[in-house]
């Protein structure tokens, strides 16, 4: 493998964004350790899982917004995850793929334009242009959920969580 692949999948909240990309992981690795036969033993993963926000400067901040523990208004929460985004492409996301990895995104711009969309007035321009150095995925897979079970989903995380 000389260059690797980029999968992000997409979903609302409750869609079932992480369970699916921890799976598709999973599933990937095992078949890769199966059928490459250049793979030893000894080595390490060809696949890796990530996640946006992140644990990166930008995404501390917006962890912090989203627990409502710092106030930012949607232009610059959008601002924040399009700079944790960016540095997520530099730093982790093109040096894997370099590499020869398999990167799955647990969300990605798409679910930018999606939750910000409505709280910058419609301007998915916007948006795009502050996204712009976002690379585009080789696959995005969109899961598709009606709003009910997303609803219900997210309550039963809630109980859980609790």
């Amino acid at each position: 493998m000389s260059k690797g692949i980029f999968i992000a999948i997409e979903g609302i909240d409750g869609a079932g964004v992480t369970t699916q990309a921890e799976r598709l992981q999973e599933k990937l690795e095992a078949y890769l350790r199966r059928e490459v036969d250049s793979v030893s033993a000894s080595s390490g993963p060809l696949t890796h899982l990530t996640k946006e926000p992140t644990d990166g400067p930008a995404g501390g901040q917006i962890r912090l917004a989203l627990s409502e523990r710092l106030e930012l208004d949607q232009q610059a929460l959008a601002l924040f995850f399009a700079t944790d985004r960016k540095d997520h492409v530099e730093t982790v996301i093109k040096p894997l793929l370099e590499d020869g990895y398999i990167v799955i995104a647990d969300r990605y711009y798409l679910s930018s334009y999606a939750f910000q969309l409505d709280a910058v007035d419609g301007d998915l321009e916007w948006l795009r242009q502050i996204n712009s150095k976002a690379i585009t995925p080789d696959l995005t897979v969109l899961l598709d959920v009606d709003a009910a079970t997303s609803r219900k989903r997210r309550e039963q995380d809630r109980l859980t969580e609790e």
